[in-house]
C-alpha cells in the first residue's frame, strides 16, 4: 500500500512533523510505502486542482500557529471548503508526539490499515 503525504513547509514546521508521521506509520505498518511530496510553491490549491488530484484527497490537515486566532489553520478550511474533502485534523507548529500519534491513527482508519 502506498500513502501519499502532501505538504508545503515554508519553515521547516511541517516538514519535521511529515516525517515524524511516516516514521509513525512505517513503524505499525511495515507494508505501507509513504511518499512524502513537498509542493515548492506557495499555492497548493493549485496542485490540488490540477488533473483533479483533489478526487484522490481523503483530507487536509492543518497546521498554524494559535495565536493567530482566527487565521489559525484558515488555508487547511479554505481547501476543504473548495475541493470539498474534509479537514481530518490540525496541529500547532511543529506538532507534539501526541498530534503525529493522533493523525497517523486517523490515516491507519481512512485507509482501513
Amino acid at each position: 500500500m502506498k500513502i501519499s503525504l502532501v505538504y508545503i513547509s515554508l519553515s521547516g514546521n511541517t516538514a519535521s512533523f511529515i516525517k515524524r508521521l511516516s516514521a509513525f506509520l512505517q513503524e505499525r505498518h511495515e507494508n505501507v510505502e509513504i511518499e512524502q511530496v513537498e509542493i515548492l510553491t506557495n499555492d497548493l490549491g493549485d496542485f490540488i486542482a490540477f488533473e483533479e488530484n483533489y478526487k484522490r484527497c481523503f483530507g487536509i490537515v492543518g497546521s498554524g500557529n494559535r495565536n493567530f486566532n482566527n487565521q489559525y489553520c484558515l488555508t487547511a478550511k479554505q481547501y476543504s471548503e473548495r475541493f470539498g474533502f474534509p479537514v481530518l485534523d490540525t496541529f500547532e507548529l511543529r506538532g507534539l508526539n501526541e498530534d503525529v500519534k493522533r493523525i497517523g491513527l486517523k490515516i491507519e482508519e481512512l485507509y482501513g490499515m
